[in-house]
């Protein structure tokens, strides 16, 4: 792929260069040069797909136990063991792969201005109600916590539920 990007880039700076020249100063093949500099993607492996003849005949139960009844892949290995099957691990779950649907993790940036948006969060916490050590009780309370994005600012509102106390703790985060 970098070959690919690195050929076409020379090319487009140098449009007099020959192939031969280019290939000489990245130490690649002619014909590699000419192949990218002819396609208009860049060069992809893709593996053949390859259907083991000892899992073909129990391709059904694999799909029903693994997929339909949710059974773990070392649960329907050992069943299909059971019924007579001789196959690898590997080339059990290489079989399962090619029909699992393929996972894409996205990252997208989410940007707004000052004021538009927060962040709110409502969980159970254990607090100290009290001033004293000697009459300081731990109780259960559910707290929100709420980060402003335009101040930086934390806020939290412990709420005792069991005596009606309200306490409500501004924290200024220091950057």
């Amino acid at each position: 792929m970098e070959d690919w990007i690195t050929i076409r880039n020379m090319k487009k700076r140098n449009p007099s260069m020959g192939t031969r020249k280019i290939a000489k100063k990245l130490g690649l093949s002619r014909n590699t040069v000419r192949n990218a500099l002819k396609s208009e993607n860049p060069p992809e492996y893709k593996r053949e797909t390859y259907i083991n003849p000892e899992l073909e005949p129990f391709h059904d139960f694999i799909i029903e136990k693994y997929f339909v009844k949710k059974l773990k892949g070392s649960r329907v290995l050992n069943e299909l063991r059971s019924k007579g099957c001789k196959v690898s691990d590997s080339a059990f779950y290489r079989f399962i792969q090619q029909y699992k649907p393929e996972f894409t993790r996205s990252f997208m940036r989410y940007e707004t201005k000052p004021g538009e948006q927060g962040q709110f969060d409502w969980s159970p916490y254990t607090v100290i109600i009290g001033n004293r050590p000697s009459r300081s009780k731990w109780e259960k309370n559910n707290a929100f916590t709420s980060v402003i994005q335009s101040r930086l600012q934390i806020v939290i509102e412990i709420m005792a539920l069991l005596f009606e106390i309200k306490n409500c703790i501004t924290i200024e985060q220091v950057s």
